[in-house]
């Protein structure tokens, strides 16, 4: 005597036969086919995270050096005019101080 399969069975079974029909049989267990899907979907979450914090490369790159940022990027033809060289002098000028007051601040904390 055959076996009474449930509903859900059945659609299960008929969506397997319909994908084997059609070409689409992905060959994997169902258990596999989740992991691939979480695998997938961990690889899209970089992928978004990644393309969301391209933006701030540049601000990073100044931040955690800020001459040598401003070196590639004059490098790079920026700051060709006389006015964006004055701005560049500006910002190393600034840059210079902000480097030495923090190296004030850490030998006055030193001191204490």
């Amino acid at each position: 005597m055959p076996k009474l399969l449930t509903a859900e069975e059945e659609a299960r079974n008929f969506d397997r036969q319909r994908d084997k029909r059609s070409g689409n049989d992905s060959g994997l267990t169902p258990k596999q086919l989740k992991e691939f899907q979480k695998q997938r979907k961990e690889e899209q979450e970089k992928r978004d995270e990644g393309a969301e914090n391209e933006h701030l490369e540049k601000f990073t790159g100044f931040v955690n050096d800020p001459l040598g940022y401003l070196h590639s990027i004059v490098s790079q033809g920026e700051f060709g005019n006389r006015d964006q060289r004055s701005q560049l002098y500006e910002i190393i000028t600034l840059v210079k101080i902000e480097q030495s007051l923090k190296e004030l601040v850490s030998i006055l904390k030193s001191r204490k």
